[in-house]
């Protein structure tokens, strides 16, 4: 040891050696740490500033209170900023090509422990000098040499890549610059890179797929799934280099896997991160929205849709799990995240999917929906149609009725599957079915000169073959009985006898218009007060 601190040049390019060296001896380092820095930043040894930069690797990996261990070496005047410096300076060294990926790997742990240190203790402009000199250097460095030092990556590199890509740079992150779009588009490719060449069980584990949420949402924001759709889509470029570095097949495969964890994780009830998997689902949806907008082949829109109504499906399982079936989490933004307009604009996307998947992979008369979609996941597209509708009734945009008249002509009861029709009879249910088509006569009734009229009329006859075809009309006598049931739900959305739950009375008809029904007038107050039915009734005055 005494030999490598008087003659340190034999180790100029030799970084593996001598941090083997120090790690056999490591109350050595620090002398040696000590001798190194003077000879460097006193004596202006550049071989000795060279070897100082590796060996700055092993000292913060054997000392985690740095701080100490330097002032006790006599070093009072590095500040622990400096020393990073010094470590990410590591990163920038040709030397790195030639090193091992355990070292690396060191390298990463010891970069976290600083910032660590710099957080608890360092101002704003130290941390934020921080997060900069850990994007700059290492993070950057290893992306340039990829096909160099990650040929064959390790999967601790990659999960300690995504922790200083999202964990660090949300904790030292102190202004909104930190967020500019041109650095975050430029950390998803680092993302995407790591994340697709994880092994499946690092793929899936809740670091990697929560990292990208954390990545392109603010500090502090709650989850806003269009703002983050205009981000990505501003620049198109960036999806399109993602897809021909890595191919769409590793990355459906990747999306699907991720799918099928977040609904397993609701399944099992793991109610704490309820929040998070909703947060995982948007931000999945987004992901598969932008490859199908910049993708476009016939192949990728197919699938894309499967995977555009398995996000449906996993968003219906948040909503029953808020329902009551698991308990919600105690997150204070949790009731602000899950609101209806997140599930009106997933459904517009899908319903797009639907409509251009029967275009572009139609095949011998068959609708191409049924030939790419399970059953499941297609009925689920119409349930959430339909609940949006109904919600919706007297306040829906023509838009969404023809989105849903569209999806019921390219998709007729005469020509679905078997199997369609019994997930239609399973998923959409008697209660939603006979509301819906109910509802949809009386607009129809009400609106007959109408284009809303016409499309709720042409929708109610499809919806009503789709329940006769699929079984759910045998379970009704008659179409009195069927049009009997809406007058037992109220028409308030803040009501327990919103249309999930119906009363054992009929109830009143609004004196307006006749249209809908209410427990009495606090609910009908309230619903106008809100401004729920107050546009469409057609009296003037409050009740």
């Amino acid at each position: 040891m005494q030999t490598l601190q008087s003659t340190p040049t034999p180790y100029r390019t030799d970084y593996a050696a001598a941090i083997h060296e120090i790690l056999t001896d490591p109350s050595a380092a620090v002398r040696l740490f000590a001798n190194l820095y003077r000879a460097a930043i006193i004596a202006k040894d550049e071989p000795a500033y060279d070897l100082l930069r590796g060996c700055a690797v092993c000292v913060a990996l054997e000392h985690v209170e740095l701080g100490l261990s330097i002032r006790q070496a006599g070093i009072a005047n590095l500040s622990a900023t400096g020393l990073l410096g010094l470590l990410c300076g590591f990163f920038t060294e040709p030397q790195i090509l030639d090193l091992p990926a355990d070292i690396v790997d060191v390298a990463f742990a010891a970069i976290g422990k600083f910032a660590i240190l710099i957080r608890n203790f360092g101002d704003d402009e130290t941390k934020s000098q921080a997060l900069n000199t850990i994007r700059t250097e290492p993070i950057r460095t290893l992306w340039n040499s990829r096909r160099h030092v990650l040929c064959a990556p390790s999967g601790p590199l990659l999960l300690r890549t995504l922790n200083l890509l999202t964990t660090y740079r949300r904790r030292f992150a102190v202004s909104q610059s930190d967020f500019s779009t041109a650095a975050v588009l430029e950390d998803v490719h680092i993302y995407f890179f790591c994340w697709i060449h994880m092994t499946e069980e690092q793929g899936t584990s809740e670091q990697p797929l929560n990292s990208l949420v954390e990545l392109v949402r603010p500090k502090d924001e709650v989850w806003d799934g269009e703002r983050v759709f205009a981000l990505f889509s501003d620049d198109s470029q960036v999806m399109r280099m993602i897809i021909e570095e890595h191919g769409e097949e590793a990355i459906l495969r990747r999306i699907r896997i991720a799918t099928d964890v977040t609904a397993s994780d609701i399944a099992r009830g793991r109610h704490t991160i309820l929040h998070a998997c909703f947060d995982r689902s948007l931000m999945i949806s987004t992901l598969i929205r932008l490859l199908a907008l910049v993708h476009g082949s016939k192949k990728f829109s197919g699938v894309a849709g499967d995977l555009l109504c398995s996000q449906l499906r996993l968003q219906d399982m948040i909503r029953q799990c808020q329902r009551g079936s698991i308990q919600k989490p105690r997150n204070p933004t949790f009731e602000m995240i899950h609101r209806d307009m997140a599930y009106m604009s997933c459904w517009s996307s899908i319903s797009t999917v639907l409509t251009t998947i029967y275009i572009t992979d139609q095949q011998a008369g068959t609708p191409g929906t049924f030939l790419v979609l399970s059953p499941d996941r297609f009925s689920s597209v119409l349930k959430r149609g339909l609940e949006l509708l109904f919600e919706e009734l007297f306040l829906l945009s023509e838009r969404h009725l023809e989105d849903l008249v569209t999806i019921f002509d390219q998709h007729p009861s005469t020509s679905a599957p078997g199997q369609f029709l019994t997930s239609f009879k399973d998923v959409v249910g008697l209660r939603l079915w006979s509301l819906s088509v109910a509802a949809l006569r009386g607009l129809a009734s009400k609106q007959k000169t109408s284009p809303a009229g016409a499309l709720a009329g042409s929708l109610a006859q499809s919806l009503h073959d789709w329940g006769h075809a699929s079984g759910l009309g045998a379970l009704v006598a008659n179409r009195s009985e069927l049009d009997a049931r809406i007058a037992h739900y109220c028409s308030w959305r803040g009501c327990a006898h919103f249309y999930r739950e119906p009363t054992e009375r009929a109830l009143s008809t609004c004196r307006g218009c006749g249209q809908v029904w209410y427990c009495g007038k606090e609910c009908q107050r309230l619903d106008w007060r809100q401004g729920g039915h107050r546009e469409a009734c057609r009296r003037l005055n409050g009740p």
